[in-house]
């Protein structure tokens, strides 16, 4: 990545260090799943977002909001606007989801 400009930013490192890391993972995954349709190496790189403890959410996000996936700045910058928003907003647009996969050991009628 070459950078033509000094970043200004109020941030921390370690939270720049984990946006970039999230946008890098991003990037990967879609490559993984949609340009190669590589099952084992996208189960591996979401396995990673699990053992760094990253929200799957923001990852679900970059990915399919519409941002251009080889354009590592704008996927900061989406990240950021992402985590800005209050967690408890973030998950009302998902009550759609409560109760909607069957329980395990329950049969689905087709």
């Amino acid at each position: 990545m070459v950078v033509s400009a000094p970043v200004q930013t109020s941030e921390s490192y370690e939270i720049l260090k984990e946006r970039h890391l999230v946008a890098q993972l991003a990037q990967q995954l879609a490559e993984a799943q949609f340009a190669h349709a590589d099952e084992s190496r996208s189960r591996r790189l979401w396995d990673e977002v699990a053992a760094l403890d990253i929200d799957p959410d923001r990852v679900l996000h970059l990915l399919y909001g519409g941002n251009d996936l080889d354009d590592e700045a704008a996927l900061c910058a989406e990240d950021r606007s992402f985590t800005a928003q209050p967690r408890r907003r973030r998950q009302q647009g998902r009550r759609w989801l409560k109760g909607a996969w069957p329980l395990k050991g329950q049969p689905t009628h087709i």
